[in-house]
């Protein structure tokens, strides 16, 4: 048991931080643009308001979905590594 729980520790949890990396990636990069979207949002004059709000709301969407497909993407990546002990 202990020898199993050494070899995981020691060659998959690079896996591990792999994968949440990349989510925190994308976190960051949606925090981004939601706080430019609240200031753009106080701030903008209403002529070019409607549209930046369109394009950051766009902007936004995708990376909820890219989000979300790379935690599916990261849950099965954890499967495979604990059953064929491959890397990510």
């Amino acid at each position: 048991f202990f020898m199993a729980l050494k070899k995981s520790v020691w060659f998959h949890v690079g896996s591990a931080a792999a994968g949440s990396l990349i989510i925190a990636i994308v976190k960051t990069i949606r925090y981004v643009i939601a706080k430019i979207q609240y200031y753009c949002e106080k701030n903008m004059v209403d002529p070019y308001k409607k549209v930046v709000m369109v394009i950051l709301t766009a902007i936004q969407c995708c990376l909820w979905c890219l989000e979300k497909c790379m935690k599916f993407i990261n849950k099965h990546a954890y499967i495979i590594i604990a059953l064929k002990g491959s890397s990510f």
